[in-house]
């Protein structure tokens, strides 16, 4: 290989990463402000979007909950332990108490629904915002909370933190409290 050959091959190669490195300067600023949009930053075991998911669902539990601190499910420390060995677990069955204590709530407040009526949990939430028996911001953050169950769920890879497993747990007993009072 001669010199001219060396130098050309070592150009083409070099090309678009170099291109890639100095668009990214140019647009340093306007990337920069993108990033609190990203909803999917994956790094081995990291998972940002549920950690964020999670948090944002917490911040706005926490200003749509009143000031008397709602009553604790009798499930909720059996799950909080089930957290510390296994937070993916934990939050399947946050979710799987939540969903039955609100298939209870709406049977409960209409007895003529029957179990066929009540299978789907996307049919629940839109019974319970029918029914008046949840507000349409308490509906929303379910449909947030069963999108973040079914990632734990499907989703080989995914390996939420303790930290966001407690979350998701305490957001689903809170819930269930403003829920079923």
């Amino acid at each position: 290989m001669d010199l001219l050959t060396f130098i050309s091959k070592l150009i083409e190669s070099l090309a678009w990463p170099l291109a890639s490195v100095v668009l990214a300067l140019v647009l340093k600023r306007q990337i920069t402000s993108l990033l609190p949009f990203v909803r999917r930053v994956k790094a081995g075991p990291l998972e940002a979007e549920f950690e964020r998911e999670v948090r944002e669902l917490r911040t706005s539990a926490d200003a749509t909950t009143s000031s008397q601190p709602p009553t604790k499910p009798s499930w909720q420390e059996e799950v909080e332990r089930l957290a510390q060995v296994n937070p993916r677990s934990a939050i399947m069955e946050a979710w799987r108490q939540t969903e039955n204590a609100l298939i209870r709530t709406l049977q409960a407040k209409d007895p003529s629904l029957r179990d066929r009526d009540v299978s789907s949990t996307r049919e629940v939430l839109r019974f319970l915002g029918e029914r008046g028996a949840a507000t349409p911001e308490d509906v929303a953050m379910l449909n947030q909370m069963r999108f973040l169950r079914n990632q734990a769920v499907h989703v080989e890879s995914f390996q939420p933190t303790y930290d966001a497993a407690m979350n998701f747990v305490r957001l689903a007993g809170e819930i269930i409290s403003r829920v079923e009072s």
